[in-house]
């Protein structure tokens, strides 16, 4: 397949990445390459599509005669959460979920890099690639960790705004006689936070796509790397707003596709596994002591069993998806970046070489 003579449309790409997938994939099938790639979409966080959950806690509003009685147990310490005597496990719990939460933001970050070399060469090396890109998937890491503290205080601002102004208004004291307040506000302030939300999502999706490869193929720095690309982003406006839209619908049709594999394949786990248990649960009816306490270990070592084979299948569905995605961004892009052109199409006269040293990894031919 020849590089193309124009930038291709987000249509155009389609056809492109879903045969790059396939050859990957399925010509010839590798075992070996499908679970290293579940274990790097993974980190990479591909599984599941990376969408956002936004919980919003349920139940009513407390009664007149209540007068915001709960509300101010919790202010006067009532809760045991508040008790001196938990502050010190508090506390250690939260550091090490912050410490995991780095540990895990970091290896997101490498092993993007990792995700954009193996879809470029058709193969998979954690251990080497991640010797080759620790370095640059530091400097993405620490951008990761700046993004991160501007859009937590961002939604940290847009909120306590509100609340501010309802606890001085006495809201919370008497939520009842302010339920016009509360609905008009708090409409407002959920569509401020879906907007937010909207942007950070459009903002790491450029990041990912448009930004990082250029930080992977010529060591550039994420500021370096946005500088080149904003023209082009002015440029073309409505053909990025096409990209970007279209990725998301087709990821949304993704994910509904393979949550539905999903639930029917721990339907086909669940179902043995009841009846195991009802079995065991009944032949143990009358016993007691160690023997009891046997079932029950079984019967937990059997579920904690079933629940990380439902997961790891989970994984391995997500292979094909994570792939095909990452080579929509590669051809979209490539198509107007002369170094990843260089890549997709090796072969063809018009792709210029890189202009500086990249990924030490062979690409596979593409399919015509």
């Amino acid at each position: 397949m020849p590089a193309p003579a124009k930038p291709l449309g987000p249509t155009e790409v389609i056809g492109p990445a879903f045969e790059r997938a396939k050859a990957q994939l399925f010509a010839p099938f590798r075992w070996g390459f499908w679970w290293r790639m579940a274990i790097v979409a993974f980190f990479a966080g591909e599984i599941g599509g990376g969408g956002f959950n936004i919980n919003i806690p349920s139940g009513g509003f407390p009664q007149r005669g209540g007068r915001g009685d709960h509300l101010l147990m919790l202010l006067q310490g009532e809760n045991p959460l508040f008790n001196p005597r938990f502050l010190p496990w508090i506390v250690a719990l939260l550091a090490a979920l912050v410490f995991l939460f780095f540990v895990f933001l970091y290896f997101h970050s490498v092993f993007r890099f990792i995700l954009f070399d193996s879809v470029i060469a058709g193969r998979c090396s954690i251990r080497q690639t991640w010797g080759n890109r620790s370095s640059v998937g530091t400097r993405f890491f620490v951008w990761l960790i700046f993004y991160q503290l501007i859009l937590l205080t961002a939604l940290a601002g847009l909120v306590a705004f509100p609340l501010y102004s309802w606890w001085r208004a006495g809201v919370f004291q008497h939520p009842e006689q302010h339920l016009g307040l509360l609905l008009g506000q708090g409409l407002v302030l959920f569509l401020a936070l879906a907007v937010l939300l909207m942007a950070a999502a459009v903002i790491s999706l450029v990041a990912r796509d448009f930004l990082l490869p250029q930080m992977a193929l010529e060591n550039l720095s994420i500021g370096e790397a946005w500088n080149r690309f904003r023209p082009q982003l002015l440029a073309e406006k409505g053909s990025m707003a096409g990209y970007i839209l279209l990725k998301v619908v087709l990821n949304i049709a993704v994910s509904i596709a393979l949550g539905i594999v999903a639930f029917i394949w721990i339907l086909v786990l669940i179902v043995p596994a009841i009846i195991v248990g009802a079995i065991l649960v009944a032949s143990s009816a009358g016993t007691h002591g160690p023997a009891l306490v046997a079932v029950a270990v079984v019967l937990g070592c059997v579920g904690f069993a079933l629940l990380v084979l439902w997961f790891f299948v989970f994984m391995l569905l997500w292979v094909p998806a994570a792939v095909f995605f990452q080579s929509y961004a590669l051809y979209y892009f490539g198509s107007r970046y002369p170094a990843l052109a260089a890549l997709l199409w090796p072969d063809s006269p018009s792709a210029p070489p890189l202009t500086q040293s990249g990924p030490d990894l062979p690409p596979i031919p593409t399919p015509a």
